[in-house]
């Protein structure tokens, strides 16, 4: 195993080195000049004086030899510092992340969509090979297989956006482009301020006459991506940490368990708190303050569930056979402690979500601009008389949200039963 991942690591290594020097080398291969570019867009002129792009080009170390310039800009590129763009004067690395989570977000959507269609499609059709449903169906793929990509692109453009006006013809606005939202959930407009639901807010307005339909479909994004990531944290330092204590025993294990203990007598709010009013609120503080102990209940279940597993009889027989403890670890208990601890992180979501939302109710998670479920409660107190709504929908989205999340991990409870 270890041979095979070497192997795919050279084999990576050597093609990331292919990959750059002909990236390195293609300003050059095109047969253009990289330094009269530049200059070109600065000044808008073609014609550019030889002095300046004579100083620019010592300037950017373009003087240099080639194998030299690959060298700086490989050795800068390792530690992460890939230039500053011409182009807007910002940090390539900093473009290239936030072009890497669009394109990420895009794929991982359309991939969903896709299999929501492709299942069902091809499994109801495998049931009655050859009728009616199948027939149907396989015209229907063999016609979209005929389509192409840069005719169905505009065409989808012009029916969603311009005719249906379901999304935005261009342009990214974050998890907003993705949700079907009827409105822009950050469009202001006092005049519409606190109106009742109608058919163009269907959900009325709030205090700033922004829709509060649209705020509710992508208020959870935050919330929810903090919970899951704080989630995915926790249960892997909590595995880890129970496993290897079931398994060494002994000072380590009594160690571990006491400071489990310890962390298990704290409120999490508290201590989410505490962490936030000292460090400031932001994203990455809310996460650690909330992993901090929320691995500790994991930790305790994993532990549990490795001293049952590693009195099994197959535990013994790899120890007589001489594996070592980290493959019996990996090989043996992870996988028969990952299936009970992914049910109960289904049922500890509901209780995420609802701490990462009255951090935000308390002014310390979420920050405006930013839609929330439980930001929008508290902005809405003082309205809550004229426009019930504005409370009422908000904790009805947590409560849904919290409760499916929640009957999801009981099925899988029962389903391992």
């Amino acid at each position: 195993m270890s041979k095979i991942l070497l192997q795919r690591l050279a084999f990576l290594c050597a093609t990331s080195l292919v990959v750059s020097i002909l990236a390195f080398l293609v300003p050059y291969m095109t047969g253009g000049d990289p330094v009269r570019t530049i200059l070109q867009s600065r000044v808008g002129d073609l014609a550019v004086d030889q002095d300046s792009v004579a100083a620019l080009r010592i300037k950017l170390g373009l003087d240099r030899p080639l194998y030299e310039q690959y060298g700086i800009w490989l050795a800068d590129a390792v530690h992460g510092d890939l230039g500053v763009s011409f182009a807007n004067k910002m940090p390539v690395a900093n473009e290239v992340a936030r072009a890497l989570g669009v394109s990420a977000t895009l794929a991982a959507v359309s991939l969903a969509f896709a299999l929501l269609v492709a299942f069902p499609l091809g499994t109801l059709s495998a049931m009655r090979p050859g009728g009616r449903f199948d027939t149907l169906a396989t015209f229907v793929t063999q016609t979209f297989v005929a389509v192409p990509e840069y005719w169905m692109a505009p065409m989808a453009i012009l029916l969603c956006s311009l005719h249906l006006g379901l999304l935005p013809s261009a342009g990214w606005r974050g998890w907003s482009c993705v949700i079907i939202a009827p409105h822009d959930p950050a469009t202001q407009s006092l005049l519409k301020r606190l109106k009742p639901p109608s058919t163009t807010y269907w959900l009325g307005t709030d205090e700033l006459g922004r829709d509060l339909l649209s705020r509710i479909l992508t208020g959870g994004q935050f919330a929810v991506a903090i919970s899951a990531v704080t989630l995915f944290l926790c249960v892997t330092i909590g595995m880890t940490v129970g496993m290897i204590s079931a398994r060494a025993g002994g000072w380590l294990d009594e160690l571990l368990m006491r400071i489990v203990d310890l962390l298990l007598s704290l409120p999490d709010v508290i201590i989410a708190m505490f962490m936030v009013a000292i460090f400031g609120s932001g994203y990455t503080t809310l996460i650690i303050s909330l992993t901090v102990i929320g691995w500790a209940p994991f930790a305790r279940l994993a532990r549990s569930l490795s001293l049952v597993i590693n009195t099994r009889d197959y535990i013994a027989a790899a120890e007589v056979l001489g594996c070592r403890p980290s493959f019996i670890l990996v090989r043996h208990v992870l996988p028969n402690v990952f299936r009970p601890v992914a049910a109960i992180t289904f049922l500890r979501f509901g209780h995420k979500l609802i701490t990462v939302g009255g951090l935000s109710y308390l002014g310390l998670g979420v920050q405006p601009p930013h839609a929330d479920w439980a930001l929008m409660m508290a902005s809405a107190q003082n309205y809550f008389d004229r426009m019930p709504l504005l409370v009422i929908a908000p904790g009805l989205a947590i409560f849904l949200t919290a409760l499916s999340v929640t009957w999801i991990g009981q099925g899988l409870e029962r389903h391992k039963k």
